[in-house]
């Protein structure tokens, strides 16, 4: 027979998560905004959207999941998968973990990652990294109760998308045409200078503006 203390542990059985897909991308859509805004990381909607439709329908790049304490839906975590020798081959990355803020201190996040690590044994992934904000004090210490480690690293990035070049075209009329197109490598500091001033020089480029986007 099970033996018990007596204690009552509420926020340990209150705890589920179901495989999200297709169906689930508003609901999802609404805790990325959350975490996003939580963590002030810009927020690209229509990128955004597009980009986990990708995820939810292609199992091969990585698992979603809606978090849930009881009946409601509180949270999500996102699990994207990679490959690194260091790690002798896969890896995965937890790239998204939010706990709607009313719903914390109940250890959801513990029993989601738990869930995670799982998934990814029963995937033969043998390495599991995440991210988390230097001044999220809270986080790190979680995490490291968990058996995470940090390395002396600073994790950099860059983007790799091609810019998209609007050209301006202003008539005497007042009339502005615009026109897309796209600069790829993107040009960086003064490279960027010299192409702007290269283009001015060309014929006809008088009257013309250019505004440049990260696609």
């Amino acid at each position: 027979m099970k033996r018990t203390t007596g204690r009552k542990t509420p926020h340990a059985e209150g705890f589920a998560a179901h495989a999200a897909d297709v169906a689930d991308l508003e609901a999802l859509l609404e805790f990325v905004k959350a975490y996003y805004d939580f963590d002030e990381i810009p927020y690209r909607s229509e990128k955004i959207r597009t980009a986990l439709g990708i995820l939810l329908r292609d199992p091969s790049l990585g698992r979603v999941w809606i978090i849930r304490y009881g009946r409601k839906a509180v949270g999500h975590a996102i699990l994207t998968f990679g490959y690194d020798l260091e790690f002798n081959g896969r890896q995965a990355t937890i790239t998204e973990l939010f706990i709607a803020p009313e719903y914390r201190s109940r250890r959801l996040g513990s029993k989601m990652i738990r869930l995670i690590e799982g998934t990814c044994r029963q995937l033969g992934i043998g390495a599991l990294e995440l991210q988390v904000e230097r001044d999220n004090v809270r986080a790190q210490s979680l995490y490291r109760k968990l058996g995470f480690r940090g390395h002396n690293r600073i994790p950099i990035a860059k983007c790799c998308a091609p810019a998209r070049v609007e050209t301006i075209l202003h008539s005497r009329s007042g009339h502005r045409t615009t026109r897309t197109g796209l600069i790829d490598p993107i040009p960086q500091g003064s490279q960027l200078l010299s192409w702007l001033w290269q283009h001015s020089m060309l014929p006809g480029s008088r009257g013309r503006s250019y505004l440049l986007r990260l696609s």
